[in-house]
């Protein structure tokens, strides 16, 4: 199973938790894949399951000839430091608003994905659609690393709700106008999914998707 990582460790590991009380014959291998790269892996034979995730407005992975299994659709959220003096420092006047206006944030220091990346892209978009382009000062895919950037008053970024894991010296705010939407889905090669331990695997990301 390929997973980026906010679906590896939200989704993929307690799935698989699962699938060790159920079908303790059932061997499952983890492997960090991004779509565009895990896409291949999964065309080759190379993976049987990828969890791979596209951003509305923004072009996604081709998925040509693969079957889509939706899991879940959620916003991007604004995540900023806790400390009201930090977060004025670096630009964020309406720290205790939520929705922020995200046209207030025009000169704000922004943490992006890594340049190329659906990720990186849909900050972009939603920045140009209230107006400005990010200054983007830091790069970084890794949410751990997200986190510790924005926590430090070094900026702020715009993660999926996937990835927001309640670091401390943070917060989170929705903003406006809305930002693209992520949509995660598990790819499985046409047919696939008729394979009792593929079927096995489906299920039991659903089944975490849902609770």
């Amino acid at each position: 199973i390929g997973a980026f990582p906010s679906a590896a460790t939200g989704l993929v590991v307690p799935a698989l938790r699962d699938l060790r009380a159920r079908h303790a014959e059932l061997e499952c291998t983890v492997r960090e894949h991004e779509p565009e790269d895990g896409i291949p892996l999964l065309r080759s034979g190379a993976l049987d399951v990828l969890v791979s995730e596209r951003y509305d407005d923004v072009a996604p992975a081709p998925v040509g000839g693969l079957d889509e299994h939706a899991l879940l659709s959620e916003p991007l959220l604004l995540i900023a430091p806790a400390d009201r003096v930090v977060a004025e420092r670096i630009g964020l006047r309406s720290s205790a608003v939520d929705p922020v206006d995200l046209r207030e944030l025009a000169d704000a220091p922004w943490i992006a994905g890594l340049a190329g990346t659906q990720f990186a892209a849909a900050l972009e978009h939603a920045c140009r659609s209230a107006g400005f382009a990010p200054r983007v000062v830091h790069r970084a895919d890794d949410a751990t690393l997200h986190h510790a950037l924005v926590a430090a008053g070094l900026g702020i970024g715009l993660p999926p709700a996937l990835a927001c894991a309640g670091a401390e010296g943070v917060r989170y705010a929705r903003v406006e106008p809305a930002p693209p939407r992520r949509h995660v889905a598990a790819l499985v090669r046409r047919g696939a999914d008729r394979r009792p331990a593929v079927a096995a695997a489906l299920a039991a990301l659903g089944a975490q998707t849902a609770a």
